[in-house]
């Protein structure tokens, strides 16, 4: 499940990558028809086909509908122009929570520093009493060793001497 998750991050972040890169394309691509359809309304501005060189009503048309056509590209680069914003957005958003979640896990980390260090000193005063313990009890030990075979060897004594009764 974990694997699953990841891989569909991943793809998520190339397919965002490669959108970002597609937009960029597209915007550029707007900017050029947009300067296109720019020049070709100044010289629609400067058509005049009436009598006496005036304005008719159909240049007038032509003006208007390749002026609509600018303003249609000028729509489709605001709407890139927003999709760019919301990546850029998302990418800071990610970046906040990526260093939240780092910094929750060094705060984790620290946490579990901390009582590993003090569970370290709690066994290392624990070994040494132990330590102490059993110095002492082989000392006990060898004190009742030597006991025991100082009695033994006056029990034998005892009776192998011959008593003078």
């Amino acid at each position: 499940m974990k694997w699953l998750v990841i891989i569909f991050v991943f793809l998520s972040l190339t397919s965002t990558a490669d959108n970002f890169l597609q937009d960029r394309q597209d915007l550029q691509r707007l900017l050029a028809e947009r300067a296109a359809r720019f020049n070709v309304y100044t010289e629609s501005l400067k058509k005049r086909s009436g009598f006496f060189g005036n304005k008719t009503k159909h240049d007038m048309e032509k003006s208007n509908e390749v002026l609509m056509q600018i303003v249609n590209t000028d729509n489709k680069i605001i709407d890139v122009l927003n999709r760019f914003l919301n990546y850029k957005t998302f990418e800071k958003t990610n970046i906040s929570y990526d260093a939240e979640k780092s910094k929750e896990k060094v705060q984790q980390m620290m946490q579990l520093t901390d009582t590993l260090t003090k569970e370290l000193n709690r066994l290392e005063s624990e070994n040494k009493q132990l330590t102490s313990r059993n110095i002492k009890l082989k000392g006990w030990g060898f004190l009742s060793l030597a006991a025991l075979v100082a009695a033994i060897y006056f029990l034998f004594r005892r009776r192998k001497l011959p008593t003078n009764n």
